[in-house]
């Protein structure tokens, strides 16, 4: 241990200690010849229980720090390598953690629980992007697994282009190089509340999406003043707790962030550092006032369509100038690089002509080529169709159910059943519940491949998924018999692996159905559980798509999408497991508890 006064190679004079924290003290010390200030971090040689552990992780700290040059990171520039200690000469951080801001603001006004300001913390937040986006751009990338507030500096003596100042991330202790074929970590670290699913082991190797997981938990502290460690990984929105954040893009950000699946969250650092510079484009007031200049357009359009209709009716000879002109639209779509792209082709299509399926037809196809649903793939359709933003049906789709209510049906199927399965969030159950509910006659639905009866299931799966996210701040709306309504809705699917596929009609849906369920325990076990599905229903649920995995094992004949679709619905089948297993593992902790204070009285 070090003392002030030790001199340190002859020029590290050590001022005092500044910290301190599992195996490792910090001391500011003072370069005498150089007249310059650095922190010294002194990592203990012991053999303790657990020593080994913390040891690693700060030697792990060492060598990656070394090969990092970043402003946002601090670097070392001297080792000592002595018998007792290894000491770790770096850049002195000069300012206060978020952690103690938060917490000498909450001193100040309780009320607020020391939400800081949301301005500052999306600028802290594009900050910490540009880290993350180094971070995971090393070869190999480097997964940071802890970032928290308490991690955070809010730096005072560097210049920072933000008027709310610059922040640097301290302590590796957590993070990791990412392996190529790594099949999960070996150890459950990080911080509890900021840790993602995936970090508790078993549920994959933590990769980038970890640190976005990790990012959004920080964010969420930071302005609402509610630590996660102590909600239970319950993100409420964060409208719920600060009113004035209702419905802005920075609730819907963190909310992604926070995805419980990795495939739910921001794929990268770039995507959520575009976001949080565009948030508020996503806010609720802008996406309104878009609806009601798109409405006016449409009503324009629609006018000229039903006068060109008009003319082309009286003129024989022009419908084949229309019908030309439909299918060149429909060409030049389909020759775009990605369906956004192809947006304004689409649009000309099916104005021209919103009574002819194709157009939609092959929007449709165009989406489900890659098997993802995105934003901005589903904006397209919405506006092709001629929806506002608050759902209710317009001019082309309206013309087209008018014109052919059953070929309106299957677009409307095809529809929900992309939104259910393909969509990039949790956001797809409000779109699958909004199209299938649009079908009047599920009779045009193909009965052999049971799609009437998938239709009604989805529909009321999507429904109550859509209100339980929507509603999650209050559950009691949800009755019991909704949520075993659903839960009897999968089983009658899954319940027996050898007639899945007979049931669901294809191999694929079956599958899909498997990790349906899955997903169902993931997010909404407490609501099951309420409802009176026990402990043995969850687990013999997961274990008969174990099974059905295992019946239907993906090999090379697959396609691509196929492997994948296993691959997820392992995943969150161990996910689902985990959920059920910490669910009833806290329950019956309660019950003891509350038995043992029993025999006590």
């Amino acid at each position: 241990m070090l003392h002030p006064g030790d001199l340190l190679e002859g020029k590290y004079r050590i001022l005092g200690e500044i910290g301190r924290g599992g195996m490792s003290i910090v001391y500011l010390a003072r370069n005498e010849r150089a007249n310059k200030t650095w922190a010294v971090k002194e990592v203990r040689r012991t053999e303790e229980a657990g020593g080994s552990l913390s040891a690693a992780g700060l030697a792990a700290e060492t060598e990656m720090l070394r090969k990092l040059h970043h402003p946002n990171l601090p670097e070392i520039v001297d080792i000592i390598d002595g018998e007792e200690s290894l000491l770790i000469v770096m850049d002195y951080i000069q300012g206060r953690d978020l952690q103690k801001i938060m917490d000498e603001k909450k001193a100040m006004d309780p009320s607020g629980h020391g939400a800081l300001d949301p301005e500052a913390v999306s600028e802290w937040a594009v900050q910490l992007c540009d880290v993350l986006i180094y971070l995971h751009t090393r070869t190999p990338p480097i997964i940071y697994r802890d970032l928290k507030p308490a991690n955070i500096m809010l730096q005072e003596d560097r210049t920072s282009a933000s008027p709310f100042g610059s922040v640097c991330v301290i302590d590796f202790g957590t993070a990791r190089e990412l392996k190529e074929c790594g099949s999960g970590d070996t150890v459950s670290l990080g911080t509890r509340g900021y840790a993602a699913p995936e970090q508790f082991g078993g549920l994959g190797e933590s990769d980038a999406r970890t640190d976005i997981y990790n990012l959004g938990a920080t964010m969420y502290h930071l302005l609402t003043g509610y630590s996660p460690a102590e909600t239970d990984y319950a993100f409420l929105p964060l409208g719920e707790l600060r009113p004035e954040l209702g419905g802005t893009g920075l609730e819907k950000i963190v909310a992604r962030c926070c995805e419980p699946s990795r495939e739910n969250r921001y794929q990268s650092a770039d995507e959520l550092k575009y976001d949080l510079e565009h948030r508020r484009d996503l806010d609720d007031s802008v996406i309104r006032e878009y609806g009601k200049k798109w409405k006016w357009f449409m009503t324009a359009v629609a006018a000229a369509a039903v006068t060109a209709a008009g003319m082309l009716f009286l003129v024989t000879a022009r419908l084949r100038v229309v019908n030309t002109t439909y299918t060149a639209w429909i060409s030049r779509a389909e020759a775009a690089e990605s369906v956004p792209e192809g947006r304004e082709a689409y649009l000309e299509a099916v104005c021209l002509n919103p009574r002819d399926p194709r157009a939609y037809q092959t929007l449709a196809g165009a989406v489900e080529e890659d098997h993802l649903v995105t934003a901005a793939e589903r904006r397209v359709i919405e506006d092709c169709l001629g929806s506002t933003a608050d759902g209710h049906m317009r001019s082309n789709a309206e013309i087209l159910r008018k014109a052919d209510p059953a070929v309106f049906d299957r677009l409307m199927y095809r529809l929900g059943t992309d939104y259910f399965f393909y969509y990039e969030n949790r956001d797809g159950y409000t779109y699958a519940a909004r199209r299938l509910s649009e079908i009047s006659r599920p009779s045009a639905l193909d009965r052999r491949r049971h799609e009437d009866s998938i239709c009604r299931s989805l529909f009321l799966i999507a429904d109550f998924c859509a209100g339980s996210r929507q509603n999650n701040a209050d559950s009691s709306w949800i009755g019991q018999n909704d949520a075993e309504e659903v839960w009897m809705e999968l089983a009658g699917y899954t319940s027996e692996p050898s007639e899945a596929v007979s049931r669901c009609g294809t191999r694929r849906i079956a599958t899909a159905m498997y990790r349906e369920q899955a997903r169902q325990i993931l997010l909404n076990a407490d609501l099951y559980r309420d409802a009176g599905i026990s402990e043995e229903q969850m687990k013999n649920a997961l274990s008969t798509g174990r099974e059905f995995l295992k019946k239907y094992a993906a090999d090379k004949d697959d396609t691509h999408y196929d492997r994948q679709m296993n691959e997820e619905t392992a995943q969150a089948i161990d996910a689902a497991q985990f959920r059920a297993d910490h669910l009833f593992g806290e329950e019956e902790s309660a019950n003891a508890r509350r038995e043992g204070s029993a025999r006590k009285e």
